[in-house]
């Protein structure tokens, strides 16, 4: 993002809306949680698996059959079999909503492989402060950036080693099955959500660019 050329493609989109882009905290992915065993790519079709977004119409695209729920649903419904799987948020805070209790496998890799939290401000009070000051704010967010992304992974560790003290068996996918539902990932992403969005379709461009050198 900061080094390939993505801060501009963002911080031009958004001066539009005279808002600007300072920057981006990564985050961990999610996992699958699931009740009954998934061995492969091949098993999630006809499986209820609660799911929302471009995750959705992935799974969708593979042959699951996603549910809509809130996320303060996830557990009930893995609880009374609503839902036989269910992708929500990181693997940490799932264990702590406790998702361990009614499932008994986890998915890995995680199947988004991560994602950012963005940090957005009003552009004319960005342009109001002093060049001095812009510079403390961006070394800064970097850091806290680098410093959470360290954080969040050291905890996945420790919280795969509890889900497996708890009984949870980690199901642990080929680089074929990742590589199959990263591609139905991104022919939804290409063809839905560019749509009627040029802008968000020259980042996409530029991604893909990147991920090919």
């Amino acid at each position: 993002w900061y080094e390939q050329g993505g801060a501009k493609l963002y911080r031009d989109a958004l001066e539009k809306h005279n808002l600007y882009h300072l920057g981006v905290t990564p985050v961990s992915g999610e996992h699958i949680w699931s009740k009954v065993p998934l061995n492969s790519v091949t098993d999630l079709k006809g499986l209820k698996i609660r799911s929302g977004g471009v995750a959705s119409r992935s799974f969708a695209e593979l042959g699951a059959s996603p549910v809509s729920m809130g996320g303060g649903d996830v557990y009930q419904g893995l609880q009374r079999g609503v839902v036989d799987a269910a992708e929500w948020t990181t693997l940490t805070v799932n264990y702590g909503f406790g998702l361990h209790e009614v499932t008994k496998y986890v998915i890995a890799p995680s199947y988004s492989g991560g994602a950012t939290y963005d940090w957005v401000v009003n552009l004319e009070a960005w342009n109001a402060l002093p060049d001095n000051l812009k510079n403390i704010v961006k070394a800064a967010l970097q850091e806290v950036g680098f410093s959470y992304w360290m954080k969040v992974k050291s905890e996945e560790t420790v919280t795969f080693q509890k889900l497996r003290d708890a009984g949870i068996e980690i199901i642990e996918w080929s680089d074929a099955d990742m590589r199959a539902l990263e591609e139905a990932r991104m022919k939804v992403v290409a063809e839905v959500l560019t749509e009627g969005a040029p802008e968000y379709a020259a980042v996409l461009k530029d991604q893909f660019r990147f991920l090919e050198t």
